[in-house]
Protein backbone atom coordinates (compact mmCIF):
# COMPACT_ATOMS: atom_id res chain seq x y z
CA UNK A 1 0.00 0.00 0.00
CA UNK A 2 1.53 3.38 -0.94
CA UNK A 3 0.75 6.49 1.19
CA UNK A 4 -0.84 9.06 -0.07
CA UNK A 5 0.03 13.35 0.62
CA UNK A 6 -2.27 15.72 -0.55
CA UNK A 7 -0.51 19.69 -0.61
CA UNK A 8 -3.83 21.70 -1.55
CA UNK A 9 -1.74 24.81 -2.84
CA UNK A 10 -4.80 27.07 -3.48
CA UNK A 11 -4.58 29.44 -6.83
CA UNK A 12 -0.90 28.13 -7.65
CA UNK A 13 -0.55 29.35 -10.64
CA UNK A 14 1.13 27.17 -13.36
CA UNK A 15 2.67 29.74 -15.38
CA UNK A 16 4.37 31.11 -12.63
CA UNK A 17 5.42 27.96 -11.43
CA UNK A 18 7.00 27.31 -14.18
CA UNK A 19 8.35 30.86 -15.27
CA UNK A 20 10.30 30.61 -11.46
CA UNK A 21 11.25 27.62 -12.37
CA UNK A 22 10.25 26.15 -8.55
CA UNK A 23 11.34 22.77 -8.94
CA UNK A 24 10.40 21.93 -5.77
CA UNK A 25 6.80 22.24 -6.83
CA UNK A 26 7.00 20.77 -9.91
CA UNK A 27 8.97 17.31 -8.31
CA UNK A 28 8.77 14.71 -10.88
CA UNK A 29 5.78 15.28 -12.92
CA UNK A 30 3.40 18.29 -13.73
CA UNK A 31 0.98 19.37 -15.81
CA UNK A 32 -2.11 21.57 -15.84
CA UNK A 33 -5.61 20.47 -15.82
CA UNK A 34 -9.19 21.60 -16.41
CA UNK A 35 -10.27 23.06 -12.80
CA UNK A 36 -14.25 22.51 -12.29
CA UNK A 37 -16.82 25.57 -12.37
CA UNK A 38 -19.15 26.27 -9.96
CA UNK A 39 -22.57 26.85 -10.62
CA UNK A 40 -23.20 29.66 -8.63
CA UNK A 41 -20.29 32.00 -9.63
CA UNK A 42 -19.59 30.04 -13.59
CA UNK A 43 -15.99 30.21 -12.58
CA UNK A 44 -13.65 27.90 -10.65
CA UNK A 45 -14.36 28.60 -6.75
CA UNK A 46 -12.58 27.27 -4.00
CA UNK A 47 -15.30 25.21 -1.56
CA UNK A 48 -16.51 23.54 -4.12
CA UNK A 49 -13.79 22.92 -6.27
CA UNK A 50 -11.69 20.77 -3.54
CA UNK A 51 -15.43 19.13 -2.98
CA UNK A 52 -15.10 17.63 -6.10
CA UNK A 53 -11.43 16.45 -5.47
CA UNK A 54 -12.37 15.23 -2.35
CA UNK A 55 -15.59 13.40 -3.79
CA UNK A 56 -14.69 12.88 -7.42
CA UNK A 57 -18.49 14.56 -8.16
CA UNK A 58 -19.26 17.77 -9.67
CA UNK A 59 -20.78 20.48 -7.26
CA UNK A 60 -24.57 19.50 -8.71
CA UNK A 61 -24.15 15.76 -6.82
CA UNK A 62 -21.94 16.71 -4.04
CA UNK A 63 -23.86 19.78 -3.03
CA UNK A 64 -20.97 22.48 -1.75
CA UNK A 65 -20.96 25.54 -3.81
CA UNK A 66 -20.53 28.48 -1.79
CA UNK A 67 -17.99 29.06 1.78
CA UNK A 68 -20.59 30.23 3.61
CA UNK A 69 -24.32 28.65 5.18
CA UNK A 70 -27.19 29.81 7.69
CA UNK A 71 -28.86 26.47 7.49
CA UNK A 72 -30.70 24.84 4.55
CA UNK A 73 -33.85 26.40 5.33
CA UNK A 74 -32.43 30.25 5.68
CA UNK A 75 -30.35 29.43 2.93
CA UNK A 76 -33.03 28.78 1.01
CA UNK A 77 -35.72 31.82 1.91
CA UNK A 78 -32.97 34.49 1.24
CA UNK A 79 -33.17 33.67 -2.34
CA UNK A 80 -37.31 34.11 -2.59
CA UNK A 81 -39.10 37.08 -2.40
CA UNK A 82 -39.12 38.87 -0.51
CA UNK A 83 -35.66 38.87 0.69
CA UNK A 84 -34.33 38.24 -1.97
CA UNK A 85 -34.89 41.96 -2.67
CA UNK A 86 -33.58 43.51 0.59
CA UNK A 87 -30.00 44.96 0.48
CA UNK A 88 -27.51 44.55 3.01
CA UNK A 89 -29.10 40.93 4.61
CA UNK A 90 -26.04 40.13 6.02
CA UNK A 91 -25.46 43.33 8.24
CA UNK A 92 -29.25 42.72 9.26
CA UNK A 93 -28.99 38.84 10.08
CA UNK A 94 -26.32 39.87 12.06
CA UNK A 95 -27.35 42.14 14.12
CA UNK A 96 -30.02 40.17 15.13
CA UNK A 97 -27.66 38.01 15.90
CA UNK A 98 -27.89 35.65 13.30
CA UNK A 99 -24.44 34.90 11.74
CA UNK A 100 -23.52 31.89 9.22
CA UNK A 101 -20.95 28.84 9.68
CA UNK A 102 -18.28 27.92 7.11
CA UNK A 103 -20.46 24.46 5.26
CA UNK A 104 -18.76 21.02 6.60
CA UNK A 105 -18.70 17.58 5.79
CA UNK A 106 -22.22 17.41 7.52
CA UNK A 107 -23.51 19.18 3.93
CA UNK A 108 -21.37 16.83 1.21
CA UNK A 109 -24.31 14.47 -0.02
CA UNK A 110 -21.70 11.65 -1.21
CA UNK A 111 -18.65 9.79 0.07
CA UNK A 112 -15.26 11.57 0.60
CA UNK A 113 -11.94 9.69 -0.16
CA UNK A 114 -11.50 10.10 3.75
CA UNK A 115 -14.75 8.26 4.87
CA UNK A 116 -12.38 5.28 2.28
CA UNK A 117 -9.48 5.67 4.38
CA UNK A 118 -9.92 4.55 7.71
CA UNK A 119 -6.02 5.86 8.61
CA UNK A 120 -6.91 9.56 7.02
CA UNK A 121 -6.42 13.33 8.07
CA UNK A 122 -7.64 16.04 6.92
CA UNK A 123 -6.53 19.59 7.72
CA UNK A 124 -8.05 22.95 6.59
CA UNK A 125 -10.14 21.20 3.56
CA UNK A 126 -12.39 23.80 2.00
CA UNK A 127 -16.56 22.41 2.38
CA UNK A 128 -15.39 19.77 4.86
CA UNK A 129 -13.47 20.77 7.83
CA UNK A 130 -11.94 24.08 7.55
CA UNK A 131 -12.27 26.34 10.62
CA UNK A 132 -13.76 29.81 10.66
CA UNK A 133 -11.58 31.66 12.75
CA UNK A 134 -8.69 32.23 10.16
CA UNK A 135 -11.51 33.64 8.02
CA UNK A 136 -13.03 35.81 10.64
CA UNK A 137 -9.09 37.37 11.21
CA UNK A 138 -8.82 38.16 7.90
CA UNK A 139 -11.92 39.83 7.79
CA UNK A 140 -11.28 42.40 10.78
CA UNK A 141 -7.48 42.82 9.03
CA UNK A 142 -8.93 43.88 5.55
CA UNK A 143 -10.76 46.61 7.35
CA UNK A 144 -7.44 48.23 8.74
CA UNK A 145 -6.01 48.28 5.22
CA UNK A 146 -3.74 46.53 2.79
CA UNK A 147 -0.89 46.23 4.58
CA UNK A 148 -2.56 45.06 7.84
CA UNK A 149 -4.30 42.21 5.11
CA UNK A 150 -1.43 41.34 3.64
CA UNK A 151 0.53 40.69 7.43
CA UNK A 152 -2.10 38.70 8.70
CA UNK A 153 -2.00 36.61 5.75
CA UNK A 154 1.32 35.85 6.71
CA UNK A 155 0.34 35.29 9.93
CA UNK A 156 -2.50 32.39 9.49
CA UNK A 157 -0.52 31.10 6.97
CA UNK A 158 2.70 30.92 9.44
CA UNK A 159 -0.18 29.50 11.88
CA UNK A 160 -1.32 26.85 9.04
CA UNK A 161 2.46 25.37 8.47
CA UNK A 162 3.31 24.70 12.00
CA UNK A 163 -0.26 23.02 12.57
CA UNK A 164 0.26 20.75 9.65
CA UNK A 165 4.02 20.00 10.28
CA UNK A 166 2.82 18.87 13.87
CA UNK A 167 0.69 16.31 12.54
CA UNK A 168 2.57 15.50 9.57
CA UNK A 169 4.34 12.62 12.22
CA UNK A 170 1.01 11.16 12.71
CA UNK A 171 0.18 7.39 11.67
CA UNK A 172 -2.03 7.56 8.12
CA UNK A 173 -2.22 6.47 4.70
CA UNK A 174 -3.82 9.59 3.37
CA UNK A 175 -2.73 12.94 4.42
CA UNK A 176 -4.25 15.93 2.67
CA UNK A 177 -3.86 19.40 3.87
CA UNK A 178 -5.00 22.82 2.32
CA UNK A 179 -2.86 26.08 2.32
CA UNK A 180 -4.30 29.82 1.10
CA UNK A 181 -2.04 32.02 0.51
CA UNK A 182 -1.34 32.17 -3.06
CA UNK A 183 -4.81 32.84 -3.44
CA UNK A 184 -5.32 35.44 -0.45
CA UNK A 185 -2.24 36.98 -1.68
CA UNK A 186 -3.04 36.64 -5.84
CA UNK A 187 -6.02 38.33 -5.73
CA UNK A 188 -4.30 41.54 -4.19
CA UNK A 189 -0.54 41.06 -5.68
CA UNK A 190 -1.28 39.44 -9.00
CA UNK A 191 0.05 42.65 -10.65
CA UNK A 192 0.73 45.38 -8.08
CA UNK A 193 3.08 43.65 -5.38
CA UNK A 194 4.12 40.79 -7.59
CA UNK A 195 7.27 40.20 -5.13
CA UNK A 196 5.34 39.66 -2.39
CA UNK A 197 3.76 36.66 -4.16
CA UNK A 198 6.72 35.51 -5.42
CA UNK A 199 7.58 35.66 -1.44
CA UNK A 200 4.55 33.09 -1.39
CA UNK A 201 5.62 30.68 -3.75
CA UNK A 202 8.98 30.55 -2.46
CA UNK A 203 7.70 29.63 0.82
CA UNK A 204 5.65 26.74 -0.15
CA UNK A 205 8.70 25.20 -2.65
CA UNK A 206 10.44 25.59 1.13
CA UNK A 207 7.50 23.76 2.85
CA UNK A 208 7.98 21.15 -0.02
CA UNK A 209 11.41 20.07 0.85
CA UNK A 210 10.72 20.01 4.81
CA UNK A 211 7.92 17.69 4.20
CA UNK A 212 10.11 15.16 1.51
CA UNK A 213 12.43 15.04 4.62
CA UNK A 214 9.99 14.24 7.36
CA UNK A 215 8.29 11.48 4.98
CA UNK A 216 9.33 8.19 3.75
CA UNK A 217 10.21 7.92 0.09
CA UNK A 218 7.54 5.33 -0.79
CA UNK A 219 5.16 8.63 -0.35
CA UNK A 220 3.21 9.71 -2.88
CA UNK A 221 3.52 13.56 -3.01
CA UNK A 222 0.61 15.07 -5.05
CA UNK A 223 0.60 18.92 -4.98
CA UNK A 224 -2.39 20.52 -6.38
CA UNK A 225 -4.57 23.69 -7.23
CA UNK A 226 -7.65 24.14 -6.97
CA UNK A 227 -7.38 26.76 -9.70
CA UNK A 228 -4.73 29.17 -10.90
CA UNK A 229 -4.22 33.11 -10.91
CA UNK A 230 -4.77 35.55 -13.82
CA UNK A 231 -4.34 39.37 -14.14
CA UNK A 232 -7.30 41.41 -14.39
CA UNK A 233 -7.47 45.13 -15.40
CA UNK A 234 -7.91 46.48 -12.53
CA UNK A 235 -4.40 45.59 -11.12
CA UNK A 236 -6.10 42.69 -8.76
CA UNK A 237 -6.25 38.79 -9.74
CA UNK A 238 -8.81 36.35 -10.08
CA UNK A 239 -9.50 32.45 -10.41
CA UNK A 240 -8.49 30.77 -13.46
CA UNK A 241 -9.29 28.06 -15.58
CA UNK A 242 -7.12 25.69 -14.91
CA UNK A 243 -5.46 23.96 -12.02
CA UNK A 244 -1.84 23.10 -11.33
CA UNK A 245 -0.59 19.63 -10.32
CA UNK A 246 2.72 17.45 -9.92
CA UNK A 247 3.64 13.88 -8.01
CA UNK A 248 7.13 12.64 -7.02
CA UNK A 249 6.86 9.54 -8.53
CA UNK A 250 7.34 8.47 -12.64
CA UNK A 251 3.81 6.82 -12.53
CA UNK A 252 2.91 7.17 -16.30
CA UNK A 253 -0.96 6.36 -15.24
CA UNK A 254 -1.19 9.45 -13.21
CA UNK A 255 -2.43 11.67 -15.81
CA UNK A 256 -5.36 14.07 -14.78
CA UNK A 257 -7.20 16.21 -17.21
CA UNK A 258 -10.28 17.05 -14.99
CA UNK A 259 -10.91 17.79 -11.39
CA UNK A 260 -13.01 14.52 -11.09
CA UNK A 261 -10.01 12.30 -11.94
CA UNK A 262 -8.03 12.94 -8.70
CA UNK A 263 -10.50 11.07 -7.00
CA UNK A 264 -10.00 7.84 -8.70
CA UNK A 265 -6.30 8.45 -9.15
CA UNK A 266 -5.60 8.91 -5.47
CA UNK A 267 -8.02 5.29 -4.50
CA UNK A 268 -5.99 3.75 -7.05
CA UNK A 269 -2.54 5.21 -5.77
CA UNK A 270 -3.37 3.63 -2.16
CA UNK A 271 -4.40 0.66 -3.37
CA UNK A 272 -1.10 0.00 -5.14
Amino acid sequence: MMRVLILGFDALEYELVVKWKLKQLMQKRYGAYEAVKSPKYGKPHTPSAWTTIITGRLPEEHGIDDWWTYGKILDWIRTKPPLVWIKNKRKILWKLGIRPRLHSRKEIKVKTIFDLTPRSIALFIPGYNEPVEPHMKLNEAIKKGINEYIKTIWEVHRWRVNTFLEKLNNDWDLFMVWFDIADLLGHVCMVKCRKELWKAYLDLARLVGIVKKKTPEDTLIIILSDHGMKPMPDGTGDHSEYGFWSINKDLEWFNPKKAVDFYSLIEKALKM
